[in-house]
């Protein structure tokens, strides 16, 4: 499997284009991750939350149609989460198995 961030480049002719929104920044109780495609997605979607000490908080797969049935938002709730930054990773993996990575910083208050 072929891994490819955004920083490297990734042309639309290897990867879906997509780009990750998340809000509210800063957040206090639901975070929404939404993820939008230039052009037409097929594969799968991992979602992992990281606070700053590396641990994982929140993971979930989805694939494009359970992505889709929700148009392309996943609402988390932070509730039980510490007040602090964090760091959403994304990582699509297409049809052919190439991989786009996208990292964003978030703030939880309370």
């Amino acid at each position: 499997m072929k891994t490819l961030t955004r920083e490297e480049g990734v042309s639309s002719e290897s990867l879906s284009q997509i780009e990750l929104n998340l809000y509210p920044n800063p957040v206090q109780e639901n975070l929404n991750v939404e993820l939008i495609s230039t052009n037409d997605f097929e594969g799968k979607v991992n979602i992992y939350v990281y606070d700053l000490t590396g641990r994982v908080v929140y993971q979930s797969t989805l694939n494009d149609k359970e992505l889709a049935s929700q148009n392309n938002i996943l609402s988390l709730s932070t509730q039980n989460w510490s007040s602090g930054g964090y760091v959403c990773r994304v990582m699509i993996t297409n049809s052919d198995n190439q991989v786009q990575t996208i990292h964003h910083k978030f703030v939880v208050t309370k």
